[in-house]
């Protein structure tokens, strides 16, 4: 078993070698990385024993979900595929994870586009209040909820409460409604002071995250609107673990087969 199992939904595969080096000089012990989506590993990786390269064309969530069916990890980590970790970043979280309960997630802060990301250092940023996009549901919500998953996460407590819903195409929402029902089912949350990684990209409805932009505009809003529309959303906390099956097999917002 390793010390964590990072999981990144895969695309862009000309960024893998930088990822896996930026993890190498941002945490000392034991971890694998495992990619999951329709391109084959670099070769420039390949000489690594902790990377795994699993074939899949669906959405984002039902990859990250596919990951982590598969994770040998003690704490599992869902990450962008064109992160980059700042350096010796993770060892400080392993400092401080190391004898809590395994009910405990980490808030893992990124920073994406401007490196300086200065409003990204609040805490204030990655609660459920914060944002616009879920104003119409915070009257049911706590607005302290906290609204990030991309920190470790014990395996073991994402296998109690399901993992992803990947009825959500992407893991923006996906990881929101993971963060949610982690807080229902009294999780407790770990703050890292410091961003973990920086992302190559910045939100937009360009290039490779167009098709991201319009998943979440037209499936995962519109779908997390419903699912936190009343008060019995803070009886959400299990799903089944299985669900990524009903998931169509590929994700044609990004593929044209």
């Amino acid at each position: 078993m390793y010390d964590i199992s990072f999981i990144a939904p895969s695309i862009r595969v000309n960024l893998w070698k930088q990822l896996y080096e930026s993890i190498v000089n941002s945490f000392s012990g034991s971890w694998e990385i495992i990619f999951v989506g329709p391109y084959d590993n670099l070769k420039s990786l390949q000489f690594a024993n902790n990377v795994r390269c699993i074939s899949d064309w669906g959405s984002i969530t039902r990859c990250a979900q596919i990951g982590f069916l598969v994770s040998c990890g003690k704490w599992i980590s869902i990450i962008p595929d064109d992160a980059t970790f700042f350096p010796n970043e993770m060892d400080k979280v392993f400092l401080n994870i190391k004898n809590v309960d395994y009910t405990t997630f980490v808030l893992g802060k990124y920073l994406e586009g401007d490196i300086n990301g200065v409003e990204m250092r609040n805490n204030e940023y990655f609660t459920l209040g914060y944002h616009d996009i879920f104003k119409r549901v915070t009257q049911w919500l706590p607005k302290s909820y906290y609204i990030t998953a991309s920190g470790p996460i014990s395996n073991k407590l994402v296998k109690e409460i399901g993992g992803l819903d990947c009825r959500f195409e992407t893991t923006a929402l996906g990881c929101v409604d993971l963060s949610v029902r982690l807080q229902n089912y009294n999780s407790n949350v770990m703050i890292h002071k410091d961003p973990l990684y920086h992302l190559t990209h910045f939100p937009c409805r360009e290039g490779d995250h167009a098709p991201v932009h319009y998943a979440m505009l037209y499936n995962d809003v519109p779908l997390f609107n419903y699912l936190y529309g009343s008060s019995e959303c803070l009886n959400r906390k299990k799903i089944d673990i299985n669900n990524w099956q009903n998931s169509p097999k590929v994700w044609n917002r990004r593929f044209e087969l």
